[in-house]
This record gives C-alpha cells, sequence and structure tokens, in this order.
C-alpha cells in the first residue's frame, strides 16, 4: 500500500463518517413569515403562528397656536406643541363574532420644560366582542364635533364605560352605564366634583344611517350634580354627505338641552359658571368642502347658553372657526385654522372675554 492509495481510503472513510453523522441532524422547520389579513380591512397582518389581525397605526404632528394667553404657564401669545398616537389593533374571529382590543396611546410636549408640559396618557382603550364593547372611548351622548380642528362647543368627553349595541336595516340602538367623573372635576368649590354619585351616567341612543345620512338622538341621566343631585340631557343630531357638490363634502348640525348635567352641552370647558347646577342649551353646524381631492376647508359655529343657579350666575358662548388643509403627498398634512370666541358672564365677579385664535401644524400619519 502507497502513501497516495492511503490517503486515498482516509478521505472516504471520513466523508462516509460525515454523511452518517447529517443524517443524525434535524432538518429545521419552514419559516412562519408574517402573512397580510384582508379580513379586517387594509393594514392587518396575521402575528404568526395564531389567527390573530394586528394593525399598527398613529401620527406625529407639531404645530404652534397663537391667542390671547394661549399658554396657561407663562401667559404667552403662542404655545408651540409636539404630540404622538400609536395606535395598535387585534382582531379576530369567534363563534360570537369579531373579538376586537384597540389602543390609542398619546405623548405630547408643551409649553416649558417642566414636567408639566409633558405627558403620556391612554387617550382610549378598548375591548369589544361583538355588540358588547368595553373601555375608555367615546361617550354614547356625543354626535361628534366639526371638521375643523377645534372642533367647536360641545359635549367632547372619552369616558370609561360598557355599551351595548343592536343594529338592524341602517337603525341602531346603545345603551351605555358611564363612569361620571370622566365628566367632572375633583375637589372643586360647587361644581361637578365626581365624589357624591348615587349612580353611574345611565345613556341610550338611537342612530340611523343610511347612504348620504346618518342621525342620532341620545338621552343621558346622571347624579354628577353638586351635592349629589340629579340631571339630565338629551341631544339630536344629523350629519348630509353632500357629493353632490364635491367628492367629501359634507355638513352636520346638533342641538342638546341639559339640566344639572353642564357637560353634556359643553359649558364646562368655558368658565366656573358652567359647572354648577343649572340648566341650558348648545347648537353647533359644520361644513367641510373639498376644492380638491387633497385640499379641503371647513367652518363650524357653536353657541352655548348656561344658568348656574348655584352661583347666581350664567353665561353665553359663541365660537366661529375656519381651517384649511392640504396634503402635498400621502400621509402628510398641513393645516391652518383661525377663530373668534366671545364668552360673556352674568356676575361681577367674572370678566367677559373675547378675542382671536389660531393654529399652524403639520402631521405625518402612518402606515
Amino acid at each position: 500500500m502507497n502513501f497516495k492509495t492511503l490517503l486515498l481510503g482516509s478521505a472516504a472513510a471520513l466523508m462516509a463518517a460525515g454523511g452518517a453523522h447529517a443524517a443524525d441532524l434535524t432538518v429545521a422547520e419552514p419559516v412562519d413569515y408574517v402573512k397580510v389579513c384582508d379580513a379586517f380591512g387594509a393594514g392587518y397582518w396575521y402575528a404568526p403562528g395564531t389567527d390573530t389581525c394586528i394593525k399598527i397605526g398613529g401620527w406625529v404632528r407639531f404645530g404652534v397656536k397663537f391667542g390671547d394667553d394661549v399658554d396657561s404657564n407663562s401667559g404667552n401669545d403662542y404655545q408651540f406643541r409636539t404630540r404622538s398616537s400609536l395606535q395598535v389593533t387585534a382582531s379576530s374571529m369567534t363563534e360570537y363574532g369579531p373579538l376586537t382590543a384597540f389602543m390609542d396611546y398619546r405623548i405630547e410636549s408643551y409649553g416649558s420644560n417642566t414636567a408639566d408640559s409633558d405627558s403620556a396618557y391612554l387617550d382610549s382603550g378598548w375591548v369589544q366582542l361583538g355588540p358588547v364593547q368595553a373601555g375608555k372611548f367615546t361617550s354614547t351622548f356625543d354626535f361628534g364635533g366639526g371638521y375643523d380642528d377645534d372642533g367647536g362647543i360641545r359635549s367632547d368627553e372619552t369616558t370609561d364605560h360598557i355599551a351595548l349595541t343592536y343594529a338592524l336595516n341602517g337603525f341602531g340602538i346603545i345603551l351605555s352605564v358611564e363612569d361620571p367623573q370622566d365628566r367632572t372635576e375633583e375637589n372643586a368649590s360647587l361644581t361637578l366634583t365626581g365624589e357624591e354619585e348615587d349612580f353611574p351616567d345611565l345613556v341610550a341612543a338611537l342612530t340611523y344611517s343610511q347612504g348620504p345620512i346618518s342621525a342620532k338622538i341620545a338621552g343621558a341621566v346622571t347624579s354628577s350634580g353638586y351635592n349629589g343631585d340629579e340631571g339630565y340631557a338629551v341631544i339630536a343630531g344629523v350629519e348630509l354627505g353632500l357629493d353632490q357638490l364635491a367628492a367629501g363634502d359634507k355638513f352636520k348640525a346638533s342641538v342638546a338641552y341639559s339640566d344639572t348635567a353642564p357637560s353634556f352641552i359643553g359649558a364646562t370647558n368655558v368658565g366656573a359658571a358652567g359647572n354648577g347646577n343649572g340648566n341650558g342649551w348648545n347648537v353647533l353646524a359644520s361644513f367641510v368642502h373639498y376644492w380638491q381631492p387633497n385640499l379641503d376647508s371647513a367652518i363650524t359655529g357653536s353657541y352655548v347658553d348656561y344658568s348656574d343657579d348655584d352661583r347666581g350666575d350664567s353665561l353665553e358662548a359663541w365660537r366661529v372657526t375656519f381651517d384649511t388643509a392640504y396634503k402635498p403627498v400621502n400621509n402628510l398634512t398641513l393645516l391652518g385654522e383661525v377663530g373668534y370666541e366671545k364668552v360673556e358672564f352674568d356676575s361681577p365677579s367674572s370678566d367677559d372675554k373675547d378675542g382671536f385664535f389660531g393654529l399652524a401644524r403639520i402631521q405625518r400619519d402612518f402606515p
């Protein structure tokens, strides 16, 4: 046996041994790549290995507000603000209907470098199975604000509550039990303090939506008045699609009345006279017109009148706003808004106020 024969024999033996070991190795499982889910609309994907569809979205915006003393920390006539929203939706199908969870987490910075000017909070979060929805989301009572950024004077509350919805042929019935403390001020003198409620807010709504028309009638009963007094509120609103003018054009109007429930007409957002027991009403109208698919303008007018029986005071306020939004590219919005507000108090201890205000903003939405 020469050296060449020995070398070739050794190599063959090594290859045979290597092949035997290779046969014993575990075969890797196929990679489970992320797949698109179209069961709940665009933007969803399957969480690998599950039947749950996930969607992540949100926005980042920077803006500057201007007007008389818009910055409460320093009394400045302007205020810079950076805000962001992270929205996550998880949905899957069950034998009882869709099971969905949603959260909208907000982070913002404004005013100064103090801790009070930076905040992070849950704007809304809820779980829904079929017709039952529970969590923190828009009150069943509310009809929504105007099409501009300000939205006008109105009830605009995100409350912790549970709601049951029944829909049939364009009509819907919603019954909800809501936390009144989301509409009150804690430890406030002669106001809705949220400390003496006998029962949660009880809200019912009848809705209709068919083609270009949608409407809503809602009522609420509350015990969050001063000293736990009971109150109630009602609202009626209608929205019309006006595509015959331009695609996307809309008009909406609402009117509301309250007795010992000022938050339900937006009075608590105007002044101290809108916090006590009393009665009043609110009206809002708004119109949006699309000059081009990426260029629109909106105008909103609103009014509130509330008499505070506890303080012997009353207030009247009206506000008009106008804005224009332009989208130079997809998911980018440039917005400018101007408005005027006048507030009158029937009390020597409260000064009337009026003035112009405005906003300029840039916003990037995703995905």
